[in-house]
């Protein structure tokens, strides 16, 4: 799905993105899209090589390891910036 006015008042309001000049905000926003995912939702994995850059909109992002059967929370994220 396309960005709308709407999200590229959201993405402009992220610290990484508020110093952009005016005219590189429709070439970034002409290649990003909004995805919308399940909760629970594995993104991305310990040791995986990242391919994706993340900006959070809205919601959280649960941060968490895995061992055997345990699982700990690491950290939450709530929409603050990319991850």
């Amino acid at each position: 799905m396309a960005l709308n006015e709407t999200d590229a008042v959201a993405v402009r309001s992220i610290r990484l993105f508020r110093s952009l000049s005016n005219p590189s905000l429709p070439a970034l926003l002409k290649s990003a899209s909004v995805k919308h995912f399940v909760p629970r939702i594995v993104l991305f994995a310990e040791g995986e090589r990242a391919t994706t850059l993340y900006t959070l909109l809205q919601g959280s992002i649960e941060l968490f390891s895995e061992h055997h059967d345990r699982r700990s929370t690491i950290a939450v994220s709530t929409p603050s910036g990319p991850l």
